[in-house]
């Protein structure tokens, strides 16, 4: 399958959350906290059942300061904190996770490739615990608010304890480009978890039993998957795909193009956050809406298993 060319083949599963504590960062006490997941079906990305959790605390000597452009600031700042590569050089890691899912406070996950260099090189990302102002370091990351002269933001981009700095909006599985007004660092807040999977078992949850449903896939995998889940599997920052109503007997394949398509013209003053995909064909749209109703109507979707 060409979507998984470029990932490793390893098998085995672990789930990971970041935990940092609650203490100053002039104490600079932080830790990790990870556990392995077992293989089954992958419907509680909250609290999974059978998991046995640890801890990785972070050294004082690992921290760093760093000047680096924010993609969502737009602007370079002084951070400090520590390279997620680099941190997780002291996780017990198998030679069989290629694929880190980055979890957020919103419930947004982001895929991150950690073991594709080309990937690593350009996004490269920090996780910052404080930045400086002017000659004061301060932990109380600044909100990424909207602007609309009529309106405050009313659900700003928040931040608690940590905020993970990349510096581009490119992202690997998303034909972005600059055409399409989207990218998920934009909209990504507090880190609060890494979730280490295999990738192509994790991808196989989403991926429909019949062949020609595959283009949805494809869609929902490059365009959707960090803010949505289906069934309870995957993110859960937008509305899960196939419930509370399914979004294919909510939506017509035209409306759904629109929503997808178009900016809102009262999404500030409702709150809607729904970032608009203004480069995106009727046809992913068609192809989209049939690959959710297909998932939707299937008994049970493909549980995470390393083959």
């Amino acid at each position: 399958m060409a979507l998984f060319k470029t990932i490793p083949k390893i098998s085995s599963y672990l789930f990971m959350t970041y935990y940092f504590c609650s203490s100053s960062f002039a104490a600079e006490q932080y830790s990790v906290e990870y556990w392995d997941r077992p293989q089954a079906n992958y419907t509680d990305v909250v609290n999974p059942i059978g998991v046995v959790k640890k801890k990785l605390a972070i050294k004082k000597t690992e921290l760093e300061t760093v000047i680096s452009q924010d993609v969502q600031y737009n602007k370079k700042m002084r951070f400090k904190g520590i390279y997620l590569n680099k941190l997780l050089k002291n996780l017990p890691l198998k030679a069989s996770h290629d694929l880190i899912l980055l979890h957020f406070k919103n419930n947004m996950i982001i895929p991150y490739f950690y073991q594709v260099h080309q990937i690593t090189k350009v996004v490269n990302p920090f996780i910052a615990f404080s930045y400086l102002d002017g000659k004061v370091w301060k932990q109380d990351f600044p909100n990424v608010e909207r602007y609309d002269p009529r309106y405050n933001d009313p659900l700003p981009i928040t931040f608690s304890g940590n905020k993970l700095v990349v510096a581009t909006e490119w992202y690997p599985m998303h034909p972005m480009g600059g055409k399409s007004g989207f990218s998920p660092w934009e909209h990504m807040d507090t880190l609060i978890g890494l979730e280490l999977v295999n990738a192509k078992a994790y991808f196989k949850q989403f991926t429909p039993s019949d062949s020609k449903f595959m283009p949805g896939f494809k869609v929902f995998v490059s365009r959707c998957q960090y803010c949505h889940g289906i069934k309870n599997i995957g993110a859960r920052y937008g509305w899960d795909f196939a419930g509370p109503i399914p979004i294919h007997k909510k939506r017509t394949i035209d409306t759904l193009k629109n929503h997808i398509k178009n900016k809102k013209e009262n999404a500030f003053k409702l709150g809607i956050r729904m970032p608009h995909q203004k480069d995106i064909s009727r046809n992913e749209v068609n192809e989209l809406w049939h690959w959710m109703k297909h998932m939707t109507e299937r008994e049970k979707l493909p549980s995470y298993q390393i083959k």
